[in-house]
């Protein structure tokens, strides 16, 4: 599982009013993510977050370095709140 940590990333440096436009993560939502988490580890399965750094653009990091090391990306499965995602698709991962 792959998740973004709630918070400034890399992108509000570079652009100040990366997101500004946007409210807030509703404090259900957050509260909600620990116990999706929690129960992910409890299934064994690990979870993925790189501080600075949104989900998305670590999804399209390990699909590229995927296709690099000669592995052949067929389905990735994404779960956005934004169709974002869309754009790190390329030549050798397909949706």
């Amino acid at each position: 599982m792959l998740g973004s940590r709630v918070g400034q990333n890399f992108r509000h440096t570079l652009y100040p009013s990366y997101k500004s436009n946007r409210p807030p993560t509703p404090d259900t939502i957050v509260q909600g993510l620990q116990y999706l988490k929690a129960s992910v580890k409890a299934m064994s399965i690990k979870v993925i977050e790189v501080p600075g750094v949104e989900a998305d653009d670590v999804i399209g990091t390990l699909a590229l370095r995927s296709v690099d090391a000669g592995y052949k990306v067929v389905s990735l499965v994404l779960v956005l709140r934004n169709l974002k995602g869309t754009q790190s698709f390329t030549d050798g991962v397909n949706k």
